[in-house]
């Protein structure tokens, strides 16, 4: 039975992949590797996680990177923290 992602879970992967990501921040074709999403899906969510500043933005003649803001590691923090208490009571999110 195959077993499919809920945007939480989405986000949360598309974050993990910024925050492994290279200090001077990560491209969007190494997003979607990392992520596992197509460009129309992961367009969306970072423009998603720019507008609530979960990440940001970083534009330059050649190209455009990401990286994760203070409150997108916190984000990931608590969904870290609510993923644990889900699976000790036998939820998977």
């Amino acid at each position: 039975m195959m077993s499919y992602r809920h945007q939480v879970r989405i986000v949360s992967d598309v974050l993990l992949a910024v925050k492994e990501g290279h200090e001077e921040g990560v491209g969007i074709a190494q997003l979607m590797h990392k992520a596992n999403i197509s460009y129309v899906r992961v367009t969306k969510i970072l423009n998603e996680l720019i507008s609530v500043g979960l990440i940001e933005e970083i534009r330059n003649e050649k190209s455009t990177k990401y990286k994760i803001t203070y409150l997108g590691i916190e984000y990931l923090n608590e969904y870290e923290r609510f993923s644990t208490f889900a699976k000790n009571f036998g939820l998977e999110i």
